[in-house]
């Protein structure tokens, strides 16, 4: 058995040695039955807490388009960002805006319906919807009030023409031109050159209120469909000079100049004077073109000098810049040198009851001023007399508030109102140059004492106050009858 085993072994053995290579794998066999499903695995281990996330404070995220125009109606669309937009939510663009009409489109977006009036301030705005706002004019954001029409350029000087072209945002068949906002303002012509485009031109008066103003250019006036398109441009101050330190302002006029500008400034209750200068030396006589002073604002001169050799005189009550305007005529081709000579003085107070000496040069057109300030309506008694030379008489002009009481020769008795009193004095027959008038003026003032609504008051009578004046409100329409008993 042992020799048998021994055999067999050695011949598989020959048998391996004596093999050829390993042929291809055959076809896969069938797939055997699914064994049985194994144990559960071990838990895993427990994840790291995430952080906490915040919901975002709702914000307007954009608004389109970004510009509306100023007499039109316009639409916006507002986008928010965890918005909650509804039927009850408010839209306002403040001051000359109207929200006509808010469509709630979704929790985050408007549609907005607005009617800018043509009266709108221009420049940024700042929208609010509800809590929300959207836009910092300060900062250079926010929906932007457009004008519909547009001056390039858009400053024109005081005293002088300008040429201009006129945009429009659309087109404009036909309208009429509104220039009261524009005060001195005025247009000479006006020619399309497209259908959005004009060349226009024009004068601003020397006068002229200073600073921006609205043009308005309306369609259909007076109509149901009136449209008014508006844009603004602005009046800077006139090309001037000034007086020196000796009061004295120089120039010269010629063909392309006729007429130029001098700046004074005078405080309130001065006297400004004004008239060419005298001087022999340099062959001036006083006279020159004539003289017109003007306040911005105001188209009609304050006074007027006629060119001669007086001065010519005006209480200012008002703290003001003054425009003076020497206006030539007929300027020769070599032009006129002119020397302007101006005197501003304060005016002095009146001291009722207390005589006061006056002096007034004769045949220059000075004068002496004097003010008077009373607390309560009063009666006043002016005398005035001359002190010497009888034949001079002083021509006394009394003004308060808005009104001449007084512009004669001799005394005034009457009645003032509250406020200041201004008393002018000067010679009635204009005499020969070189001579003075002197004189005394006195005023009394006696307050009127108000009736009371049952018609009685009492007052004080003395041989100092021989009388005693009265103020009766009566209605019209009816009759006064008054008494008095000691």
């Amino acid at each position: 058995m042992m020799y048998r085993n021994i055999f067999v072994l050695f011949t598989l053995a020959i048998t391996a040695a004596c093999m050829g290579p390993a042929g291809q794998d055959g076809p896969a066999g069938p797939q055997g039955p699914q064994g049985e499903q194994g144990e559960p695995g071990a838990d895993g281990i427990d994840g790291v807490d995430g952080a906490g996330v915040e919901t975002p404070d709702a914000a307007i995220a954009a608004v389109y388009p970004l510009a509306l125009a100023q007499g039109r109606t316009g639409h916006f669309r507002v986008l928010g960002y965890f918005t909650d937009f509804s039927d009850s939510t408010t839209v306002d663009l403040g001051d000359g805006i109207e929200v006509l009409e808010v469509q709630v489109q979704s929790a985050s977006s408007l549609h907005v319906k607005v009617n800018v009036s043509a009266e709108a301030t221009l420049g940024l705005r700042t929208l609010t919807v509800g809590d929300l706002t959207f836009g910092d004019p300060e900062k250079g954001t926010g929906l932007m009030i457009g004008p519909t029409l547009q001056f390039s350029p858009n400053e024109f000087v005081a005293g002088e023409s300008f040429e201009a072209e006129l945009h429009t945002s659309e087109v404009i068949p036909s309208g009429t031109f509104d220039l009261e906002n524009c005060v001195g303002l005025a247009l000479t012509s006006v020619t399309r050159i497209t259908a959005k485009r004009w060349a226009v031109e024009g004068t601003v008066d020397l006068a002229g209120a200073l600073g921006e103003c609205s043009i308005r250019l309306i369609q259909n006036q007076d109509t149901d469909d009136e449209v008014v398109s508006v844009g603004n441009v602005v009046i800077t101050e006139p090309n001037t000079s000034a007086f020196n330190g000796e009061g004295l302002a120089t120039g010269t006029l010629n063909q392309e100049a006729p007429t130029q500008y001098i700046l004074l400034t005078a405080e309130a209750d001065q006297v400004v004077a004004l008239r060419h200068q005298v001087d022999a030396e340099a062959g001036r006589d006083g006279t020159g073109p004539a003289l017109a002073v003007y306040e911005s604002g105001n188209l009609e001169p304050l006074f007027v000098h006629d060119g001669s050799d007086r001065w010519v005189e005006f209480y200012n009550d008002t703290e003001r810049t003054l425009l003076i305007a020497v206006d030539g005529q007929d300027v020769p081709e070599e032009g006129i040198d002119y020397v302007v000579q101006s005197e501003v003085v304060t005016v002095p107070d009146l001291a009722a009851g207390v005589p006061t000496t006056g002096r007034v040069p004769l045949a220059t057109g000075r004068a002496a001023w004097f003010r008077h300030h009373l607390q309560n309506a009063s009666f006043l008694q002016v005398t005035i007399l001359p002190e010497e030379a009888q034949d001079l008489q002083p021509r006394t002009w009394i003004k308060s508030g808005d009104s001449t009481l007084h512009d004669a020769v001799g005394h005034f008795d009457g009645l003032a109102n509250a406020g200041s009193v201004i008393f002018r004095v000067t010679d009635d027959v204009n005499a020969e140059a070189d001579a003075m008038l002197q004189f005394t003026i006195n005023v009394r003032v006696t307050e009127l004492i108000e009736v009371g609504e049952d018609g009685t008051a009492a007052g004080t009578v003395s041989p100092d106050a021989n009388s005693q004046p009265f103020l009766v409100t009566v209605p019209a329409g009816q009759v006064l009858s008054a008494s008095a008993a000691a």
